[in-house]
């Protein structure tokens, strides 16, 4: 079973890397930018549709905890 779980592995590594890395980039390219005045943003009155449209993605349990660690930990964020 080993073997399976390691082919399991490299190939989530695989397809998830390239998606972490573009994802990091925009979010750090946004929250970085010099033109942003972070002082003068208002504050969110509200969800956007994009937050609430997330919020119904049926992902199972199992694959949603897996995708955000390999996203929030990965070595290709720094």
């Amino acid at each position: 079973m080993a073997v399976v779980d390691q082919l399991d592995q490299s190939l989530f590594d695989k397809f998830l890397q390239p998606k972490v890395t573009i994802a990091t980039g925009k979010l750090r390219g946004g929250i970085l930018d010099p033109e942003m005045d972070w002082y003068e943003t208002p504050q969110p009155t509200g969800e956007s549709v994009y937050a609430t449209r997330a919020r119904h993605v049926d992902l199972a349990p199992p694959w949603r905890a897996r995708i955000v660690h390999a996203a929030a930990f990965s070595p290709h964020n720094g």
